[in-house]
């Protein structure tokens, strides 16, 4: 008796190479706004952060957007009028949220368990 192989068990997937995920600060209880981010890794290190938003705590309204390359510039812009002072807590928040998502990614790298 010969046994034939589905469509799904001819491809095997080795390994996890990189991967994009939403990332946001909404386990953090101290958090002064509300971020969100597409989050480019690839083993246990951070690429790309993509797609940045800031929100006023609790609310959709956006207050800044941003992207960054490891290795490259940050990339930011605040909306309507901001002052000066709410700029520097928008970009202190930012480099806080970049950092916690580099510790986390180092701390649980990807994983090829679950393919």
């Amino acid at each position: 008796m010969t046994t034939t192989a589905t469509n799904t068990d001819k491809v095997n997937f080795e390994s996890l190479v990189n991967a994009t995920v939403k990332a946001t600060n909404n386990s953090d209880p101290a958090r002064i706004y509300d971020i969100e981010a597409d989050v480019t890794m690839r083993d246990s290190q951070l690429e790309s952060v993509n797609s940045g938003q800031v929100y006023t705590k609790g609310t959709k309204e956006q207050v800044a957007s941003f992207s960054k390359y490891m290795g490259g510039g940050l990339n930011l812009n605040f909306m309507n009028e901001t002052s000066e002072s709410d700029q520097c807590s928008i970009l202190t928040a930012i480099n806080s949220f970049i950092n916690d998502t580099r510790l986390k990614i180092a701390a649980k790298p990807l994983s090829s368990n679950n393919l």
